[in-house]
This record gives C-alpha cells, sequence and structure tokens, in this order.
C-alpha cells in the first residue's frame, strides 16, 4: 500500500464559500462610487429643542475718529476709550513703544481691564514684566462696555 507524502490541495467547501464571499463583497466595493451603499441607511432625525431661538444682536457702529491717527474707528468693539474719546487698538500700542522707547527684545502687549504691559523674555524664556501701562481707567473701562451694549441693534 502507498501512502501519499504530499498534501491535499485541493479546496474544501467551506473555503470556497469563503472565497465566493470575499470576491463578491469587492466587487461591491469597486462597483461603489463612495462605500456609501455598503452601509445601513441612516434614520432621518431631526432635533427637537423646546428653547426659543436666540436674537443675535449686532453693532450699531458710531464711526468716530481715533485721536491719534485721525481715521474712522470701524470696530468700536476694539477701540480704546481716552477722556471724550476714542483710539485704535494698533494706535495706543504704537503710541506706547514710542513715548516709552520699548527696546527691540522687548514687546508691548494687552493684560486686560484697559491695561498694557511692556514685556520681554530672559534668558530661560520666562516672560517679564518691564512696566505697567494704564491707559483706560476701570470708570472707563466700564462706560465703554455699557455703551457697547447700548449700540447693539
Amino acid at each position: 500500500m502507498e501512502v501519499s507524502t504530499q498534501p491535499n490541495n485541493k479546496p474544501t467547501k467551506k473555503a470556497n464559500k469563503r472565497r465566493k464571499n470575499k470576491n463578491q463583497a469587492y466587487k461591491r466595493a469597486k462597483n461603489s462610487k463612495d462605500g456609501k451603499d455598503l452601509l445601513p441607511p441612516k434614520k432621518k432625525v431631526t432635533p427637537k429643542s423646546s428653547l426659543p431661538p436666540v436674537e443675535i444682536k449686532r453693532i450699531k457702529e458710531p464711526l468716530v475718529k481715533c485721536n491719534y491717527c485721525n481715521k474712522v474707528i470701524n470696530n468700536i468693539s476694539s477701540a480704546i476709550k481716552g477722556d471724550d474719546c476714542y483710539y485704535h487698538f494698533d494706535c495706543v500700542i504704537d503710541r506706547i513703544k514710542k513715548e516709552h522707547k520699548v527696546k527691540e527684545s522687548q514687546s508691548v502687549s494687552y493684560i486686560g481691564r484697559g491695561s498694557f504691559a511692556i514685556i520681554e523674555k530672559d534668558e530661560t524664556g520666562a516672560l517679564k514684566f518691564v512696566e505697567t501701562i494704564q491707559v483706560e481707567t476701570p470708570q472707563q473701562f466700564d462706560s465703554m462696555k455699557k455703551y457697547i451694549e447700548e449700540v447693539k441693534i
């Protein structure tokens, strides 16, 4: 009796079925343009909210002139208020640089509530405040906030 040492290379029924399923899936994916038809259909659900729609107010620009450059301020919410006058934010920074003789290693930064600071980095990269400059008083800052709220339409 002879015993065959060669393996049986004949595919089984299960292997044929797997190969057939893979081929069919490959053909479907190849024929679909974006693959969306392979996903199950989504149900369209519209979100429901009991809240009323929010009204977004816009600022009615008063178009005042900057006291430094005499150009119109197009965005009053970014302006700085002085004594009965307004300034461009950038004009204030330029004025601080000129008046306080800011070095190249230093820069001017807005630190909030109408205050600016001259800052510089030390050798370790940490920021150091060289000087703090109060441009708007707290009363001017608050009146500017109230004014912006009043001119919203």
